[in-house]
């Protein structure tokens, strides 16, 4: 599959455009904004996602790939592509609206600013991104994690106002931590397998598929993270067993919930255990003196 679809894309016609494909992509464009009722103006101020059917529109009957087409038109009909190179000051400029502007769309909104198209400020950012002052790509530091922290609670999700609180991180750079942050999986902490084990030791079940894993978190000693619920119960059950029973699939439940008793839960027990041994000696030790 991967070799046939490779010999394709390199039959596809590359190098220079001819005038017959230039006429044909003249023509599919002024179809398409007739029929649809538009403007080149607005297709070139929409979300990449939105503008997608015009180029592939643009591209029927023109034997080359989609990214050559997107170019070509890009080249060929927006205006404010073919403003020629980027001055100093706009390079400039473009930093600083990098840094202030915080959105989904803010290729568009800084385009609109400076005159330029979307898809010119995006390729003009790739080359000078790494050279804004403010960017630190380097680990975060305690002391930036303890102010973005601070920030948030104090802001919200205003990474423009977070950013200059930490002083060091771009308000992408934010943004992205807490898209992180929200995208990582909670976790089960030892105490709260052993809890987890003991609850399905006591459940009334004969095989695993009778669990209500829903009901799991309500029988808890306490309240859970929000982010654990049933199925992420469920799934780390299954990790366990998957990990610590061998031949887990060939066993019942009971022995399951036997063997990764005896796995997680005894240990614990007997530390505890040898722990209180420990102390009602000492305690004796001093009762003696």
């Amino acid at each position: 599959g991967g070799r046939r679809n490779k010999q394709w894309y390199q039959r596809r016609v590359r190098g220079k455009w001819n005038k017959s494909e230039e006429d044909q992509l003249k023509s599919n464009a002024r179809d398409y904004l007739e029929y649809h009722n538009t403007t080149l103006a607005e297709v070139f101020s929409m979300k990449m996602k939105d503008a997608k059917p015009f180029f592939d529109h643009c591209s029927r009957g023109v034997d080359r790939s989609f990214v050559a087409v997107k170019k070509k038109c890009i080249r060929m009909f927006d205006e404010k592509n073919q403003l020629g190179a980027y001055t100093e000051d706009e390079v400039s400029r473009l930093k600083v609206l990098d840094l202030e502007i915080c959105s989904e769309n803010r290729y568009a909104e800084i385009g609109r600013v400076i005159g330029r198209s979307a898809g010119s400020v995006r390729d003009r950012l790739t080359k000078v991104g790494t050279k804004l002052p403010s960017r630190n790509r380097d680990r975060w530091s305690d002391e930036e994690i303890k102010a973005f922290e601070d920030a948030q609670d104090k802001f919200g999700d205003d990474w423009k106002k977070i950013s200059e609180l930490v002083g060091t991180r771009t308000w992408k750079q934010c943004a992205k931590r807490a898209e992180v942050a929200r995208k990582k999986p909670a976790e089960l902490n030892e105490d709260e397998q052993v809890i987890l084990l003991e609850i399905l030791d006591k459940e009334p079940v004969h095989f695993i598929d009778e669990i209500n894993w829903k009901g799991i978190p309500e029988k808890w000693p306490y309240e859970l993270d929000p982010q654990i619920d049933g199925n992420m119960l469920k799934e780390k059950f299954f990790r366990l067993m998957q990990y610590r029973v061998p031949f887990y699939s060939h066993l019942s439940y009971s022995d399951i919930i036997e063997l990764l008793m005896e796995h997680f839960c005894k240990p614990r027990r007997d530390k505890s255990k040898k722990q209180s041994e420990m102390i009602n000696e000492s305690i004796k030790v001093e009762v003696v003196d």
